[in-house]
C-alpha cells in the first residue's frame, strides 16, 4: 500500500517511475528500439536502466566521480553549460533585431545585387591612368579593354567577364575588399577608377545590375545577426565593468607591451597585476592564457593601445563572465540544475 505505482524499479535510492522509462524509450535512436513490442519492449528498456544506475553506483564506489580527470572534465563541461546559459540569457535574448530590419538593411546594401562586368586589365598605375583618360576622352570602353584581356578570357566580347559577381564571388577577380567595395557603388553604366588588384590596375564598368539570390540575403542576415551579437556583448562588458569596478593599470599595461614587442619571454613569466575589479585581479597570467587563442582567430595590436583594447574587450569579459554566473546563482535556477545533474550522470 505504501508503494507508489508509478515507480516500476528502485535501484538503491533511486527510483525509476513509469514518466522516466516512457521518457527513456523515446529518447532512444531508432537503431536502438526493441524489436519486442508492448510490456515485453519496456522490460528491457527497464533493464537497460537499472543496468545503468546499477553501473553508476559501482563507479561511485571505485570513486570514478572523484577522479581527478572526471572532476576536471565535469568542471569543464559545466562551466560550458553555465556560460552558454549566460550568454543567451543576457546576450542573444537582448538583441532586438526583426527580421523586418535585416530586410531593411539588405534592401539598403550594396551586396542586395549582382552586377554584369566588363574589365580593362593593366599592369601599372600609368597605364591605367592613361586608360582612363581616353574614356574620358571618348573612346568605347570595349576598344580599350578588347587587347588587354587575359589569356582565359581571350575570345570573349568586348572585355565582358563570363559571370555576374556579388559578395559571394567577388573576391574571384583578384581584387581586395576596399576595391569590391568601390566597383558595389557602381550603377548600371559607369565605370570605376582605376583599382589595385592583385595583377596590376583594373578598370570596371558596369554593364547590367540583377537582385542577388535568396542565398545571399541569408548570409548576410547572418552577419547582421553576428554584428548586433557583437554590440550587445559590448554591452554586457560595460555593464559588468562599471558594476564590478574595474580598474585597469595602464603602466603594467604598457610595460607589458613592450615586453610583446621585445618578445622578453622571461619578462612574460614573470608574475604581475594588469588591474583590480571587485574580488578579484585582472593577472598577467590570465592575458598569457587568452592571448595566444584569440591572436589566432582575431587580429590583434602589440603595441600599449593595442594591449589595452585587448585587456578591455577580451581579458575583461573573460574574468567577468565567471564572477557574474555564480554571483546570480544561475547553477541552481531549475532547469540549468536539472541538465547538470543529468550530464554529471553521463
Amino acid at each position: 500500500p505504501e508503494v507508489d505505482q508509478n515507480v516500476v524499479a528502485r535501484v538503491g535510492d533511486v527510483e525509476i517511475s513509469f514518466d522516466d522509462l516512457q521518457g527513456f524509450k523515446t529518447g532512444l535512436p531508432a537503431l536502438l528500439l526493441s524489436e519486442k513490442e508492448g510490456v515485453g519492449a519496456l522490460e528491457e528498456y527497464l533493464q537497460s536502466m537499472v543496468d545503468m544506475e546499477l553501473m553508476l553506483l559501482e563507479a561511485r564506489l571505485r570513486g570514478l566521480d572523484a577522479d581527478p580527470e572526471f572532476t576536471a572534465r565535469w568542471a569543464e563541461e559545466r562551466e560550458k553549460k553555465l556560460f552558454k546559459e549566460f550568454v543567451r540569457i543576457e546576450i542573444q535574448d537582448k538583441i532586438d533585431l526583426p527580421k523586418e530590419e535585416i530586410r531593411r538593411q539588405w534592401d539598403a546594401s550594396k551586396w542586395s545585387k549582382l552586377l554584369k562586368l566588363a574589365r580593362i586589365r593593366t599592369s601599372s598605375a600609368d597605364e591605367a591612368a592613361a586608360m582612363l583618360r581616353a574614356l574620358e576622352g571618348g573612346t568605347p570602353f570595349a576598344e580599350l579593354s578588347g587587347p588587354h584581356l587575359t589569356h582565359s578570357q581571350e575570345g570573349r566580347h568586348q572585355g565582358v567577364l563570363e559571370s555576374y559577381f556579388g559578395r559571394g564571388n567577388i573576391e574571384d577577380l583578384g581584387v581586395s575588399l576596399d576595391a569590391a567595395e568601390a566597383i558595389f557603388e557602381l550603377a548600371e553604366g559607369e565605370v570605376s577608377a582605376p583599382l589595385k588588384v592583385e595583377t596590376g590596375y583594373d578598370i570596371y564598368k558596369v554593364l547590367d545590375v540583377r537582385p542577388a539570390p535568396a542565398s545571399y540575403y541569408l548570409v548576410f542576415s547572418q552577419g547582421a545577426m553576428i554584428a548586433a551579437y557583437a554590440e550587445r556583448r559590448r554591452e554586457l562588458s560595460a555593464e559588468l565593468t562599471r558594476q564590478y569596478q574595474v580598474e585597469i593599470n595602464t603602466r603594467a599595461v604598457g610595460a607589458l607591451a613592450e615586453s610583446i614587442v621585445a618578445e622578453d619571454s622571461a619578462e612574460l613569466a614573470v608574475g604581475g597585476v594588469l588591474g583590480t575589479f571587485e574580488g578579484g585581479q585582472i593577472r598577467v597570467a590570465d592575458f598569457m592564457e587568452l592571448y595566444p587563442k584569440v591572436r589566432r582567430v582575431a587580429s590583434v595590436g602589440t603595441d600599449s593601445s593595442g594591449i589595452d583594447e585587448f585587456v578591455r574587450s577580451y581579458l575583461v569579459p573573460e574574468l567577468l563572465f565567471p564572477v557574474a554566473i555564480e554571483r546570480r546563482g544561475l547553477a541552481d535556477e531549475p532547469e540549468v540544475a536539472a541538465w547538470l545533474q543529468r550530464k554529471q550522470r553521463a
